[in-house]
């Protein structure tokens, strides 16, 4: 977790914080404050959730042969957290993908 005390506060330091803060208008900020809030719950899921973290799970660090998967690169992030980490970023990833083939 980076040394946060959990992802909750994590995630509110990373939104207070200047260089974060300045992307976020008021309504905008408070709505996400409140997110958090709200989903209080599933945040402290991810405090007990232990397992192996890629922490850049995407297809550019996957190595696939005959369409199986049989290597994943560049570990270098990699540490013990929630796995929904690398889901997400593999989910971002993919919509990057798609836009780019778009344009």
């Amino acid at each position: 977790m980076g040394g946060w005390s959990s992802y909750k506060e994590g995630l509110l330091s990373l939104i207070a914080h200047p260089a974060v803060s300045e992307y976020f208008e008021g309504a905008t900020r408070v709505g996400l404050i409140r997110m958090l809030e709200r989903r209080s719950d599933l945040l402290e899921s991810f405090d007990r959730c232990q397992s192996l973290v890629h922490g850049d799970f995407r297809p550019d660090n996957a190595l696939v042969s005959n369409d199986s998967l049989v290597g994943v690169l560049d570990w270098e992030f990699a540490h013990s957290g929630c796995f929904f980490m690398d889901i997400g970023n593999l989910m971002r990833s993919n919509r990057e993908y798609e836009e780019r083939s778009r344009e």
